[in-house]
């Protein structure tokens, strides 16, 4: 699937802007090494695009951006607002360009202990966890 949409835009390459291109082809790159447990995680693909956006540079960037802000949704749980293309850019600043590496390091943990991060059910209960063991090591239980 993903070969195929590389040559799709291979295609309307003289169409399509071409740092939207290497966006985009970072972006759909990125997508393969998805933890599991992210899959079906709506929300998972704004690590995608903050990835394409750190491959950019000038104008490419910013029209990245601008894309992205005009097809990312604002969220709102518990008062906590949630906005990828407006909160990412400058997480990876305060983090020094460690943010992304650091957000990937928990959900390969989660993945390796096979935590559900399904939020249709209950997202606030979801979050709450999530936000707890990502402050703390997860240890492992014995399996009998």
């Amino acid at each position: 699937m993903f070969v195929g949409r590389v040559i799709l835009f291979l295609f309307l390459g003289d169409l399509v802007d071409a740092g939207l291109l290497r966006g985009v082809l970072a972006r759909e790159a990125f997508r393969l090494f998805m933890p599991r447990c992210l899959e079906g995680v709506e929300e998972a693909g704004d690590l995608a695009w903050e990835f394409a956006r750190m491959q950019l540079r000038g104008d490419e960037e910013k029209l990245w951006v601008s894309t992205w802000f005009k097809v990312s949704p604002m969220v709102s749980v518990r008062n906590i607002v949630y906005h990828a293309p407006f909160g990412f850019p400058i997480f990876e600043k305060l983090s020094d360009g460690r943010f992304l590496g650091e957000v990937f390091k928990i959900f390969y943990q989660l993945d390796v202990y096979r935590y559900d991060l399904s939020f249709k059910e209950s997202p606030t209960k979801n979050l709450d966890t999530l936000l707890v063991s990502s402050c703390k090591p997860i240890h492992r239980t014995e399996q009998k």
